[in-house]
C-alpha cells in the first residue's frame, strides 16, 4: 500500500515538472516571438553584409558537433546513425555557403540549404544525446 503511495506522488511530481517547463516555456515563446519578429528583418540584413558570421557559426557547428558525436560514438553507443545525419547536415551547411559565395543571386536556395543543414545538425545531436544516456 505504502508502495503505491510512492508510485502515485512520483507520477504526481513528475507530472508537476513537466507542466511548470511547459508553462515556463510558453511564457519565454510569447514574450520573445513579438521581438524576434520585429528584430529578424534587422538581423537578416546584418548577418548579409557581415557574411562571415556564418562561416564562423558553420565552423563552430563543425569542431563542436564533431566532438559531441565523436565522444558520444567512441564512449557510449557505437551507432552511426547521429554520424551519418550530422555528415549530412554538415554537406548542406557547406554546399549552401559556397553556392552563396559563388552565386549571390541564389539567396533563397542558400537560406534553404543551410536551414536543412541546421536541422538534420540538430537532429543528429539531439539522437546522439538520447543514445549516450
Amino acid at each position: 500500500m505504502n508502495i503505491q503511495k510512492k508510485s502515485h506522488s512520483h507520477h504526481s511530481h513528475r507530472s508537476e515538472q513537466i507542466s511548470v517547463f511547459l508553462s515556463l516555456t510558453c511564457a519565454i515563446h510569447c514574450m520573445l516571438t513579438p521581438i524576434l519578429v520585429v528584430l529578424m528583418p534587422v538581423a537578416s540584413v546584418y548577418l548579409e553584409k557581415y557574411h562571415w558570421i556564418d562561416t564562423v557559426i558553420i565552423l563552430s557547428v563543425i569542431v563542436l558537433g564533431t566532438s559531441s558525436l565523436y565522444h558520444g560514438y567512441k564512449l557510449h553507443h557505437q551507432k552511426i546513425v547521429p554520424v551519418a545525419l550530422f555528415a549530412f547536415g554538415v554537406f548542406f551547411l557547406i554546399f549552401g555557403t559556397i553556392l552563396h559565395i559563388f552565386f549571390k543571386d541564389a539567396l533563397i536556395l542558400h537560406h534553404l540549404l543551410t536551414a536543412f543543414g541546421g536541422i538534420f545538425c540538430g537532429i543528429a545531436q539531439f539522437l546522439n544525446l538520447r543514445l549516450s544516456r
